[in-house]
């Protein structure tokens, strides 16, 4: 598997040339590669990368066409929201996840 590097930040670049980075960030770049999705949903805690960063990747490669991504998260201290919003995601969900906290950001997203 070849992953083109080029949007990549320099940690990540690096942690990638490394063979550094797990297989779930690979396959969610990949996967965005390979076709389009209207929503992601991502988890602000991953193996490797975590969300923020994945966020800000996504938005360097896709920056006008991209998926809109909704972070469901664990961490809902104050400033986290401010903070995934910064990195690029359109909404924010703590969990545990209520059906309708999920069912408002869908609506939500799809009024972008």
């Amino acid at each position: 598997m070849e992953v083109d590097g080029s949007h990549l930040p320099p940690a990540s670049l690096r942690a990638v040339e490394e063979g550094v980075l797990l297989p779930y960030e690979i396959e969610a770049l990949q996967s965005l590669e390979r076709q389009h999705y209207d929503i992601v949903l991502m988890d602000v805690k991953m193996p490797e990368m975590g969300g923020l960063e994945a966020t800000r990747i996504i938005r360097q490669h896709w920056p006008h066409d991209g998926p809109k991504i909704i972070t469901i998260t664990a961490y809902a201290l104050e400033g986290d929201r401010e903070k995934c919003l910064e990195a690029g995601m359109n909404d924010y969900i703590a969990k545990p996840i209520q059906k309708e906290n999920l069912a408002r950001a869908l609506k939500e997203i799809n009024r972008l």
